[in-house]
């Protein structure tokens, strides 16, 4: 006879697993907050999900194992896996304390919405409108607005005067290019924030010797921070953005967003610019190494919608 015939079959616990209390809990807004009376059935979160996407739901809730998020956190990094059947960001989402809680209350009270490149505008607009109709404003659509003359303007020379000086001191692995073609096309730069000291992966970037660029992303975000210093900030691709938005919060303690959402992905300033989110005194929501990407950004977004509404 076989030896599988032979084993013992498992016997499994009637004990609901943390992960399906967790979606129990999801399944009334009142339970993650009290102060929030219970929608109609066409008012709860579950109402705006997919029956295939509850479905996955309920498979992610089975394989995803222990955690310690709470009801609101998992609801997050659940959607977040459901839109890249990656489990890894099981570890790598990260939260600060009352993100979420400032996530929601901006949505409420209608804060626009500002994202970093339009893909993520095309994940969120279709939920957005169906909800709570906040202004959803690309970055990419500001990079070229303003002209010499202007305070944002202004800020950027200061910038871009500032990272020379610390490269002449050294604090930077290789000068900025002041070239004259940079200095041409000035109303399309943004200067990086200061390079930290790291360590692994990410002092690979400065063996290499990436120089700190200047991008129409970073450029545009910079214009929109300023324009609307409350907003909920989404960065899914670009970290020279989300790098924007920690310089300002260095230079500028006026400058207080509701919520930054940053996830962007890739090999060149991503964990920098992650690193530096992380030591800053935003109110974030993070995917750390790596990984991230416009639907990992979205996905995030949506889900506080949907825990909002």
């Amino acid at each position: 006879m076989p030896d599988s015939l032979n084993k013992t079959p498992q016997i499994r616990s009637n004990q609901p697993s943390q992960s399906i209390q967790a979606n129990q809990q999801l399944q009334s807004s009142s339970a993650i907050y009290p102060d929030q009376p219970d929608r109609s059935p066409q008012g709860t979160p579950q109402s705006i999900i997919h029956p295939i996407t509850a479905q996955s739901f309920a498979i992610i809730d089975q394989e995803i194992g222990e955690h310690s998020f709470t009801a609101a956190e998992y609801a997050i990094v659940r959607r977040v896996i459901h839109t890249t059947a990656d489990f890894e960001f099981k570890n790598l989402i990260k939260f600060t304390p009352n993100a979420i809680e400032n996530g929601i209350k901006a949505l409420k009270s209608g804060q626009p919405i500002v994202v970093d490149v339009g893909m993520v505008k095309q994940g969120i607009t279709g939920l957005v409108n169906k909800t709570f109709g906040n202004e959803v404003i690309n970055a990419l659509d500001y990079a070229d607005l303003t002209n010499p003359s202007s305070d944002v303007d202004l800020d950027l020379d200061l910038d871009l005067d500032r990272d020379k000086s610390l490269h002449d001191q050294g604090q930077y692995g290789d000068r900025v290019d002041v070239s004259p073609e940079v200095t041409s096309t000035k109303n399309k730069l943004i200067a990086e924030a200061p390079s930290l000291d790291l360590t692994g992966a990410e002092r690979l970037s400065k063996k290499n010797h990436i120089k700190p660029q200047t991008t129409r992303s970073g450029r545009g975000m910079y214009i929109c921070a300023k324009q609307h210093p409350d907003a909920i900030f989404v960065v899914g691709n670009a970290p020279t953005a989300l790098l924007s938005l920690c310089r300002l919060a260095q230079r500028d303690p006026s400058f207080k967003p509701s919520l930054v959402i940053g996830v962007p992905v890739g090999f060149v300033s991503v964990v920098e610019s992650k690193m530096l989110l992380t030591t800053s005194r935003l109110s974030h929501i993070r995917s750390d190494q790596r990984k991230g990407g416009s639907p990992v950004a979205a996905a995030i977004l949506n889900a506080l919608i949907t825990l909002a509404w």
